[in-house]
């Protein structure tokens, strides 16, 4: 699959989420999607988990290894401290993240096309 290809899943995929969290965030502000995770928290794990992706594209990752060692309790730890924060602030951090990851992909494209 070429980079193109990537980043249009990508953003057809992410409006569908995006529909779909604000659908669910509008009926109910504290929804479960799952057994252990509402709306705010699932965002979470998902823009950690693309945060760490952005950091590999990057080279900027001081130990890329670190966190396929950690255990699922452990990076549900890390994860969790975004917990804290509002559902606006973990929402607009993980259209952040997703925006820079797309970013990345694109200047990643350019680069081996020079």
């Amino acid at each position: 699959m070429d980079s193109k290809s990537l980043i249009e899943i990508l953003e057809y995929e992410r409006e569908k989420l995006d529909k779909i969290v604000s659908t669910i965030y509008e009926l109910d502000h504290a929804a479960q999607i799952t057994t252990d995770m509402t709306m705010k928290e699932l965002l979470g794990h998902i823009s950690w988990y693309e945060h760490k992706i952005n950091l590999v594209i990057q080279r900027n990752d001081p130990n890329p290894n670190e966190y396929y060692d950690l255990t699922i309790d452990e990076k549900n730890k890390q994860i969790a401290l975004s917990f804290s924060m509002s559902f606006d602030q973990v929402k607009r951090r993980a259209d952040t993240i997703f925006n820079e990851l797309l970013s990345l992909l694109r200047h990643a494209t350019e680069k081996h096309l020079k």
